[in-house]
């Protein structure tokens, strides 16, 4: 692997072996993220071949990612087989995280999709929204929030019908009352009280952009295509209805028993008219329940699990 053969290797987590990197080969670039830098590679002594997410930590940011996915058990999380640490020559220290490797992202499965003038079939939007919800159940559940979702985000075996969330760089343990930057989590999925400058968040800003998700699975577009963050709350006010400049404040300043009084429209009017798979009454409900303005009344994983729109025949 390059100079980084020689570097001294701490295991941090869920390996024994403080020469593993010494084992693998990188086989290619895949991709250079906000947060670090991606290699598909291949583990000398089996022959397998791993996903391998390279970071430097950067002592003037706290970086959590490894505390993070060492918490992390689920089938519907992509599947951590090593973490370590490298200090390299010149002093500088990379965070190692070893994955399972996927054919694909979501987002790249709804691009070949969307070339071959093809749809996708709502039991097949299901079964990935529900894996999705049940990885975030998940995650919630150990009180951390993603904070970047989207389907760069979310890895597909399309043979299979596999999905599991990855890249928990931005996760972040969040509680009442606690304070956090309100600039997370992509625009095209970001919940509106991000947009509004709200620190005092919850874990509910990953179901706004579960929802967001799940329409573009439909749309095979982003629901709400933003060019900037005005842009995009126009277009979030489009589909559920203007806040006025009042409500705007009070989302911006926080949310603890507030409720955003908003009269939704007829999304079946205004979604299905664009869909290129045809919505059933229980996916618009399940919807509506994650794209609501007011955090405290968005469905939670278990409520979304617990939609009639995932056993619906």
């Amino acid at each position: 692997m390059e100079s980084e053969c020689s570097a001294k290797t701490k295991i941090i987590s869920q390996s024994s072996d403080s020469n593993i990197s010494k084992d693998l080969r990188k086989l290619k670039f895949m991709g250079k993220g906000a947060f670090g830098s991606v290699y598909l590679v291949e583990q000398i002594s089996s022959g397998k071949q791993y996903v391998m997410k390279e970071t430097f930590q950067n002592p003037k940011f706290a970086n959590r990612e490894a505390e993070v996915c060492s918490l992390i058990d689920s089938e519907h999380i992509v599947k951590f087989h090593a973490i370590w640490l490298e200090s390299r020559i010149n002093g500088d220290v990379y965070l190692h995280l070893l994955m399972d490797a996927y054919p694909m992202n979501l987002q790249s499965f709804l691009d070949q999709t969307s070339r071959a003038k093809q749809n996708i079939p709502e039991f097949r939007i299901r079964k990935y929204l529900q894996q999705i919800l049940k990885g975030l159940k998940h995650i919630h559940h150990k009180g951390l929030a993603h904070r970047d979702l989207k389907p760069d985000n979310i890895l597909v075996r399309p043979e299979t019908n596999k999905v599991v969330i990855c890249d928990l760089g931005s996760a972040k343990f969040v509680r009442d009352g606690s304070y956090n930057k309100s600039y997370i989590c992509s625009r095209l999925y970001r919940a509106p009280e991000l947009i509004c400058g709200c620190q005092d968040y919850s874990t509910k800003i990953d179901i706004w952009s579960v929802g967001c998700i799940m329409g573009e699975m439909y749309l095979l577009r982003p629901l709400f295509p933003g060019k900037d963050n005005d842009q995009q709350l126009e277009y979030i006010q489009r589909l559920l209805g203007n806040l006025s400049s009042t409500e705007k404040q009070k989302l911006k300043s926080g949310s603890r028993g507030y409720f955003v009084k908003v009269k939704f429209p007829n999304y079946e009017t205004a979604l299905c008219a664009h869909a290129q798979t045809k919505f059933s009454r229980s996916g618009i409900m399940l919807l509506k329940s994650m794209l609501t303005y007011d955090a405290k009344i968005r469905a939670s994983t278990d409520v979304c699990l617990r939609s009639n729109y995932f056993y619906d025949q």
